[in-house]
C-alpha cells in the first residue's frame, strides 16, 4: 500500500468508533509493548495511530545519526538498540529521538545502532508535534520522560567532567 493510499485514508470514511477499533487491532502489539500508547483516548487511536510507519532495521544499521536533523521519533517494538555514544542499550518499548525534538535541537546528540534485527514504528516530527498539541496527557507523559532522560544525561556528563578533572589533577 502506498502512502497516498494508506490505511489512514481508507479509515477516514468510517465512523470514529470503528476507526479506533480497527487501529487498536492493527497496532495491538505496539500498544501492548509501548506504555505511551496504552489507555489513550479513542480519538488518538482513530485519527493518529495510523501515522506510525512500521519499519525493519537490520543488525548493525545506524538508523539515527549524531549530527543529523531531528526529523523523527522511533518506537522500538522488537530487538535491541545501542546508543553508540553512551554505550547504553534499549529494549522493546523504548522511544528513541523524542528528546532532541522536544528540546528543539536541530541536530541529533547521539547515534543509535540496531544490535540485532529490529522492528520499529517511525513517526515523523510534524505528526509527533501534532499529537502533542492535541493530547494533553500524551504531551505531559512525554514531557516527564524527556525531563528524566535529560536530567540523567546532564548528571552523567557532569560526572564525566569531574572524573576527567580529577585525572588531570593527578598528573600534576
Amino acid at each position: 500500500m502506498t502512502k497516498e493510499h494508506g490505511v489512514g485514508q481508507m479509515l477516514e470514511v468510517l465512523p470514529i468508533h470503528l476507526r479506533a477499533e480497527i487501529s487498536e487491532f492493527l497496532y495491538k502489539d505496539a500498544i501492548k509493548k509501548i506504555k505511551l500508547l496504552q489507555n489513550r483516548d479513542k480519538r488518538f487511536y482513530a485519527d493518529f495511530l495510523f501515522m506510525f510507519e512500521p519499519m525493519s532495521i537490520k543488525a548493525g544499521t545506524i538508523f539515527c545519526q549524531e549530527g543529523h536533523s531531528s526529523k523523527e521519533v522511533f518506537f522500538l517494538l522488537k530487538g535491541c538498540v545501542e546508543s553508540v555514544n553512551h554505550g547504553k542499550f534499549f529494549l522493546e518499548g523504548t522511544i528513541i529521538g523524542e528528546v532532541d525534538i522536544i528540546m528543539k535541537r536541530r541536530r541529533r546528540l547521539g547515534s543509535f545502532k540496531a544490535r540485532g534485527d529490529c522492528f520499529m514504528l517511525r513517526l515523523n516530527k510534524d505528526d509527533f508535534m501534532k499529537i502533542l498539541e492535541e493530547f494533553d496527557d500524551i504531551r505531559e507523559d512525554i514531557r516527564m520522560m524527556v525531563f528524566e532522560r535529560e536530567k540523567k544525561r546532564l548528571e552523567e556528563l557532569n560526572e564525566a567532567r569531574v572524573e576527567n578533572k580529577q585525572a588531570i589533577l593527578k598528573e600534576y
